[in-house]
């Protein structure tokens, strides 16, 4: 009788890893199919979980997220429009946003 560390070990060995690939085939399949018959009534049910996971997980920026991005954007543009060598890698720190230049 195999301990059962050993045991698991030749369950993901032996069970596992070769399953893998098939489970991997048959995923690409079903997410090309679905992508190429998107308005298939048939395949809309395999495309609904996929749909809902994303409205989940997505969703808009708020104020905070935005002047982050803003503020990126304008450091980045007065970057560019300022020095002479775009890489240069010297940091430039600041307090808080109100002192980042404008573009």
């Amino acid at each position: 009788i195999l301990p059962w560390g050993w045991a698991d070990n030749l369950l993901k060995v032996f069970i596992k890893i070769p399953m893998m690939l098939p489970v991997a085939g048959i995923a690409y399949e079903l997410i090309r199919l679905s992508g190429k018959y998107h308005n298939n009534p048939l395949l809309r049910p395999v495309i609904w979980p996929g749909l809902w996971l994303q409205r989940l997980t997505t969703r808009e920026p708020d104020d905070a997220m935005l002047e982050v991005a803003l503020a990126s954007l304008r450091r980045t543009l007065w970057r560019e429009a300022h020095l002479d060598d775009p890489s240069t890698t010297e940091g430039v720190l600041f307090k808080d946003l109100s002192e980042v230049p404008e573009a």
